[in-house]
Formats: C-alpha cells, structure tokens, sequence
C-alpha cells in the first residue's frame, strides 16, 4: 500500500466513525428539545449516546439547536403568512463580523423572504466570503436568532417593527 493510499484509507475510516457518531444525532437533539434541556445537557447526552468523547459535542449541541429554534419559528411564519412570510436574522450581540455582514444592512437588520433563506440552504462547504443568509446557523456556534416581520412591516435601526412607508405617500 503506498502513503497516499494509506493516509486516504485513514480519512475514509474516520469519516465514516465521525458518521457514525453523528447517527445518534437526530434522537437525541428531539429529546433535548422536547424537554427543554441546554446546549449542555445535550452535549453530554450526545457523548454517552456516542461513546465518542473526542468530539467537540457542545459545538454541535449549541449549533443544533439554534438550528431547530430558527427552523421552529419559519415554520410559524409559515403557518400565519403563508406565502407572505418573512422573517429578520437577529445578530446575537456577540455576533461575528460575517453574520453582521450577511444579516444587517448597516445596523438595521435586513428583512427576507423565508422563500430566499430557504433557496440559500446552509453555508456549509462554502467559503467564508461566500456565507449567505440562510435559515439554519451561518457557521458552528451561530447563536444569531430569527423574527417574524409580518407582511407591510420592517425593522429600523433599533429593531422595532415599523410598518413599511407606502412608496405613493412618500412621493
């Protein structure tokens, strides 16, 4: 066997236990959820779920969740607006100079069509300059939130709802 075949055999061989370790994933982030327990908690129960403590699970536990908290209140814009639905994504107050670039238009947050956050899926894979909005955590560790805009209403610079100017009025 040469190097490269060997060190190639290596990373199939862990991808394939990083996989395996991520399978208890889905089961135990719908615990979590339905019994309210933190991005610690879950931490925990994913590395006794795994066995594998080598994994950075509070990482994972507190992407995760952010992800399904996000997802849960689309989905609420959804049932109320229907096609209509939008939604704002909140920087976190620690938030990274990315998720401000992508989420903000100066200070004021930018108002999307959940259609678009859908259409842009996740950033995964992507390169850091190519992050977009999207529904689910820009990158590991987003704690950046999701409001619901209901239509005929935007943010303004200290994020209350305004509703938006009537282009007719205004001219």
């Amino acid at each position: 066997m040469t190097f490269g075949n060997k060190n190639k055999l290596k990373l199939i061989l862990r991808q394939k236990a990083e996989k395996r370790d991520l399978d208890v994933l889905p089961e135990e982030l719908a615990e979590a959820v339905a019994r309210g327990r933190t991005s610690e908690q879950l931490a925990t129960d994913l590395g006794n779920a795994s066995g594998n403590w080598d994994r950075n699970w509070h990482r994972i536990a507190r992407t995760e969740l952010q992800g399904v908290y996000n997802e849960a209140t689309v989905v609420e814009s959804l049932e109320i607006y229907g096609d209509e639905a939008q939604v704002a994504r909140t920087p976190d107050q620690t938030a990274c100079v990315d998720c401000r670039r992508v989420f903000l238009q100066g200070d004021v947050p930018i108002v999307f069509s959940v259609a678009e956050l859908v259409a842009n899926d996740t950033n995964a894979g992507l390169k850091r300059q190519d992050w977009r909005p999207t529904i689910w955590p820009v990158h590991p560790n987003c704690r950046c939130g999701v409001q619901v805009i209901p239509p005929g209403f935007t943010m303004d610079e200290n994020w209350d709802l305004v509703p938006v100017e009537d282009e007719e009025i205004a001219a």
